[in-house]
C-alpha cells in the first residue's frame, strides 16, 4: 500500500477492504473491537497492524509459519496474511464466538495460509507441534509485556524475534519486563517509533530476540502469568 510505502497487489487492497467491511458488520453485535465505524478498524486496526511491513527485519525474513497469540479478531494476523501469502499465520484465540468469526473470515477470504486454533495459550504451547516451531510471533492488546512474553514465548524458534505492538507506555513495560526477558532467554533487539496515516497517535513494535530454549516449566498454567508476572 502506497500509504505505507509498502508495494501491494490490487487483490490484497480489495481482500483488506473486504476485511473492514465484515470485521465492521459482525462487531456491531460479536464486540470483536471497540472501534465501531469502517474508518477507525481502517486506521487503528487494519493499518497498524499492516505497519510491521515496513519494519525491515520482518519485511525481508524468510517466514515460513508465524502466530498471532491472542488473535481476537484477527489483529494483526489477517491484515498480515493477506500481504504476505507466502508464510502460514496460525491464529491462536482462546474464545469460541471468535473462532468461529476466524474461519469465517478466511473461507470468505479464500486466505489459504490461514488457520485457526481455538485454545487458550497456556496450554498449547506446552505441546508438542505448537511449542518452539514458529519462526515469528506477533502480539496485540494481549497484555503487559511482562506476561505476555510469557505466553507467546514458548510458540517461538531459537534465534528467532517476536513482535509486539504497544502504545506510549512501552518504555515502562519494558522496564517491568527484564526479569521476564533474562528467565524466558530473550533480549530486546530494537524499538520502532510508528507514525501510522491518519492515526491519532504514535504507536510502537518491539522486537525481541529469543536467544536460548524456553525452560520447560514455561509458561504455567492459564492465569499464573497474569496474577504473578516473571521478575
Amino acid at each position: 500500500m502506497k500509504i505505507l510505502k509498502v508495494p501491494a497487489e490490487k487483490e490484497a487492497i480489495d481482500k483488506t477492504m473486504e476485511f473492514v467491511e465484515y470485521f465492521h458488520l459482525v462487531n456491531q453485535n460479536l464486540n470483536l473491537s471497540a472501534h465501531k465505524n469502517r474508518e477507525a478498524i481502517l486506521i487503528n486496526l487494519v493499518i497498524d497492524s499492516l505497519t510491521l511491513l515496513a519494519v525491515e527485519s520482518f519485511a525481508k525474513s524468510q517466514l515460513g509459519k508465524a502466530i498471532d497469540v491472542g488473535s481476537g479478531g484477527g489483529i494483526p494476523g489477517i491484515p498480515l496474511a493477506i500481504f504476505r501469502p507466502e508464510t502460514h499465520f496460525v491464529l491462536l484465540e482462546s474464545k469460541n464466538k471468535k473462532c468461529l468469526f476466524l474461519e469465517e473470515v478466511i473461507a470468505k477470504l479464500n486466505l489459504s495460509n490461514v488457520s485457526v486454533i481455538c485454545a487458550r495459550a497456556e496450554d498449547v504451547a506446552r505441546e508438542k507441534p505448537l511449542r518452539e516451531n514458529f519462526d515469528t510471533v506477533l502480539s496485540k492488546a494481549l497484555a503487559p509485556l511482562n506476561v505476555a512474553l510469557e505466553i507467546t514465548i514458548p510458540f517461538l524458534k531459537t534465534g528467532k524475534s517476536a513482535f509486539f505492538y504497544k502504545g506510549p507506555r512501552y518504555f515502562q513495560e519494558l522496564k517491568d519486563a527484564e526479569g521476564a526477558l533474562n528467565i524466558l532467554g530473550c533480549k530486546l533487539r530494537r524499538t520502532w517509533e510508528i507514525d501510522a496515516p491518519w492515526a491519532e497517535r504514535k504507536s510502537y513494535l518491539i522486537e525481541i530476540e529469543k536467544h536460548m530454549s524456553t525452560p520447560s516449566h514455561l509458561p504455567r498454567k492459564a492465569g499464573l502469568p497474569q496474577k504473578k508476572p516473571l521478575s
